[in-house]
């Protein structure tokens, strides 16, 4: 039998190729078939997204802010004082709908270090990892609206929470790469999608490169216990502060402690 070449685009559609005709016109017509179905789905609308499905009771030392749509999302207070609110500056959290995955999440306008305007996810500001693309931050209860910190997970882009330290090339170092036409190490720290340049140093000083590197990316991050589980992964040389020292004054939070307040005070 004369193979039929026009369709062998797969293994399977090979098998096809040598098949009966009208064997192949079936496999064609369904084909057609789900492709119409497709585009039928593609036209229809998506259930709406109903907030109480999204719905979170804060717990003590949490607050629920309030989005449009009738959605609220769920933060400890301590986070929403330190690290959300001097963010806002005039600026509203909205939600963000996914009704193709029945999922929302929460975001602010904001603007990076490149200059460019982009969505600043509560999740991301929560973990500390806000200008760090090599994390990403999973909801654990799958909530997308629940931004407690015990509620989210720190992983790569594999969804594996380790190596994320490890550094490539030939400085096997963060941050550190070997200029070819120098002849020495090129200090660039990459923040928020952009390469910020520190500095080259020689050949023989490649711990002093990744040092700089450090004390950069130290500049974005500041240790604290909420970020010392990102320091561990993005610093080259994370003893340098994050010692016994460090840990036995900021010991790691399992639960929101209380936020001294005025007793008029509204956190919003």
């Amino acid at each position: 039998m004369r193979r039929n070449a026009a369709i062998a685009t797969s293994p399977f559609e090979e098998s096809l190729a040598y098949a009966d005709p009208e064997v192949i016109a079936l496999y064609q017509q369904d084909l057609e078939r789900q492709k119409k179905k497709d585009e039928r789905k593609a036209l229809e609308p998506l259930p709406p997204l109903n907030p109480d499905d999204f719905w979170v009771e804060p717990g003590p030392n949490e607050i629920s802010i309030p989005l449009a749509g009738g959605f609220e999302t769920v933060v400890w207070e301590i986070d929403f004082v330190e690290k959300i609110q001097p963010l806002l500056q005039g600026r509203s959290i909205i939600p963000d709908p996914r009704p193709d995955n029945q999922q929302v999440y929460a975001f602010l306008w904001m603007t990076g270090p490149d200059g460019r305007t982009f969505k600043a996810y509560l999740q991301r500001v929560v973990m500390d990892v806000l200008y760090l693309p090599e994390f990403r931050i999973d909801h654990v209860s799958g909530n997308g609206l629940d931004n407690r910190r015990h509620s989210l997970a720190r992983t790569n882009a594999s969804g594996n929470s380790l190596n994320i330290r490890a550094g490539r090339g030939r400085s096997k170092l963060r941050n550190v790469f070997w200029h070819r036409q120098r002849k020495k190490w090129e200090v660039k720290v990459g923040i928020g999608g952009r390469r910020i340049p520190v500095g080259y140093f020689p050949e023989s000083q490649r711990k002093q490169a990744g040092e700089a590197a450090d004390n950069k990316m130290l500049e974005y991050i500041t240790p604290t216990a909420s970020t010392a589980p990102v320091l561990e992964r993005v610093l080259n040389y994370p003893e340098r502060v994050l010692t016994d020292e460090f840990y036995a004054n900021n010991p790691p939070l399992t639960a929101p402690p209380p936020v001294k307040r005025l007793e008029d005070e509204v956190p919003f």
